[in-house]
């Protein structure tokens, strides 16, 4: 973006408006090869792949997507799909929430808050 071409280019500034300190300060962390992403519940995380989604930062991106992928269970698949729903723009986390939720059901396993589940594909 810095060198694009685009206004930020030229100005040699870029604004972030539209996300909060703790968001971009984990993406500066990221781009400084910080592992810090543990720190950082469901929700936080989902913001940042907002702004990395915003900002085409593919490796972020797929940082974050396979961050999130390793750490679902029985007693957090609800929340995450419910979150890359509400984001619609996290389909790789919705489609392997969504998998492992059909999984549990043909397995016996309990889901924790299924019951708030939004179910879509």
């Amino acid at each position: 973006m810095l060198k694009s071409g685009m206004k930020e280019s030229i100005l040699n500034i870029l604004k972030i408006i539209d996300f909060n300190f703790t968001t971009v300060i984990a993406a500066i962390e990221f781009f400084y090869g910080y592992q810090i992403f543990n720190h950082y519940n469901f929700k936080e995380l989902f913001e940042l792949y907002r702004f990395a989604d915003k900002y085409l930062i593919d490796d972020l991106m797929d940082y974050i997507t396979l961050f999130i992928s390793y750490r679902i269970s029985p007693s957090n698949v609800a929340e995450i799909y419910n979150l890359a729903i509400a984001s619609n723009c996290f389909m790789k986390i919705k489609e392997k929430c969504f998998d492992f939720l059909v999984f549990c059901m043909n397995e016996n396993i309990p889901v924790e808050s299924f019951d708030s589940v939004i179910l879509k594909k």
